[in-house]
């Protein structure tokens, strides 16, 4: 009778660890899953949409330039000061992994609803459904005090070399 009722304790306990252990899990995968957009800068504009994960992101403002479906004008910012990131032309394109190449690879893309974007990877714009946005023109780059860095690209691809400007001479 005594190993019934020990055996039984032994039970319930494995039993409430068990559940306490699944809940921590369940919270976790929760809440590492969810990514709240964090509080919108003055200076950022009430269209822009965020994008990003638990470590950070950016917001996003591309429109569709007239005349082409796959050609917009983005600005992106820093999701904490604000400040702009980047902004230029980008083009939509549709991307496959080339495993022999170990790279992305572009192509044209079929018009879309609207862009549902994933993350700023410094140059492109990853959104969702093996989308993305590339640079296709000049991108201006803030860099502080001023000035601006600068880099014509052709679908993605760097052409020449980068250059700084002061914000003066855009004027």
């Amino acid at each position: 009778m005594m190993n019934i009722h020990k055996m039984l304790k032994v039970t319930i306990g494995f039993i409430f660890i068990f559940i306490i252990f699944a809940y921590f899990i369940i919270d976790y995968l929760f809440n590492s899953c969810y990514v709240i957009a964090p509080e919108r800068i003055s200076s950022i504009p009430p269209e822009a949409v965020w994008a990003g994960g638990p470590d950070g992101g950016s917001w996003f403002l591309c429109k569709k330039e007239s005349g082409r479906d796959d050609l917009y004008s983005c600005v992106i910012y820093n999701d904490f000061t604000g400040t702009v990131w980047s902004k230029g032309l980008y083009v939509l394109r549709r991307y496959e992994w080339n495993e022999a190449k170990k790279q992305a690879e572009y192509f044209p893309a079929e018009p879309v609803e609207s862009l549902q974007y994933v993350f700023y990877g410094g140059s492109i714009i990853e959104l969702r459904g093996s989308l993305a946005l590339v640079p296709d023109g000049i991108i201006d780059y803030p860099v502080g005090k001023g000035y601006i860095k600068r880099q014509r690209y052709n679908l993605g691809k760097p052409i020449g070399e980068e250059y700084q400007i002061s914000e003066s001479e855009l004027k």
